[in-house]
């Protein structure tokens, strides 16, 4: 799961498309007399590299770096995480350091009123285990209380089905801080036992798929505006089972074999532009 040093290939990748990003921004700008590009560049740093419940790192620090542009309802991403101490499941010890995934994704959204709907492709390129791809939907309703409903289709090998419900709101804390708070819960139908199986009591493999309610999530963050461009997110989160199934497959996947729940801290920086 994950543990080949990044290929210089890989890498050049990742860079030229950056250096993409930076030299069509103007271009784009100036095509379009009323639309103009807007995007980010966030530097983000966590505790720990948790993904659907899925525990993908430990006892060390990743850092994961991620550049958006959109333009006209487009969005291009590239997202990336490097892991400080990649955890070695046969030895049980720390391994050097490594850029182990990269995402690549590219949607179309727009709303409607207060309605948001986006379609969307992820191709998730894994070091050291079998790529994936991915198709998104997304609902959103922009109120006081935000509710936004994320269905992911995996195409590429496992077609396992993830949805995801979230509540979010917001209180502003004067005119530079706000408090963020948000909770989701999750539902995993896998479509292949071999990737996502069932896992009975005794921790073992069921002949059967994955399909129950899965992880919840509850995070609280605290944006503060450095500027007008620069925003710091420090984070705090809380990932756990939602069923007996998913406590024993969350803790089945954990690198101990023993963990199902997880508090996760973090800080971002983020340039908007």
């Amino acid at each position: 799961m994950m543990r080949r040093i990044i290929s210089g290939k890989r890498l050049s990748s990742f860079l030229i498309a950056a250096v993409a990003f930076a030299l069509l921004t103007p271009a784009i700008t100036l095509a379009g007399e009323k639309e103009k590009i807007s995007g980010e560049i966030t530097m983000a740093t966590f505790s720990q590299y948790i993904s659907r419940g899925q525990e993908l790192s430990r006892h060390s620090m990743a850092v994961q770096p991620y550049l958006g542009a959109s333009y006209g309802g487009f969005t291009l991403g590239l997202w990336g995480n490097w892991d400080s101490a990649p955890y070695d499941l046969a030895g049980g010890a720390a391994a050097n350091a490594k850029w182990n995934e990269f995402n690549y994704t590219f949607s179309y959204g727009r709303s409607f009123g207060d309605l948001y709907l986006e379609g969307g492709y992820n191709y998730i390129d894994v070091i050291d285990a079998e790529d994936s791809q991915e198709l998104i939907f997304k609902i959103r309703w922009d109120a006081a209380v935000t509710p936004e409903f994320t269905l992911y289709r995996e195409v590429g090998h496992s077609s396992f089905w993830y949805a995801s419900l979230k509540l979010s709101h917001q209180i502003k804390l004067g005119e530079k801080a706000a408090l963020d708070i948000s909770g989701s819960v999750s539902y995993l139908l896998g479509t292949d036992d071999a990737r996502y199986p069932r896992i009975d009591a005794g921790g073992s493999r069921m002949s059967e798929s994955f399909r129950n309610f899965h992880d919840g999530n509850i995070t609280v963050g605290l944006p503060v505006a450095l500027t007008s461009q620069i925003t710091a997110k420090p984070t705090l989160s809380y990932v756990f089972p939602l069923t007996d199934d998913a406590r024993q497959e969350m803790k089945w996947r954990s690198y101990r074999g023993e963990d199902n729940s997880f508090v996760v801290g973090g800080i971002s920086l983020t340039y908007s532009f």
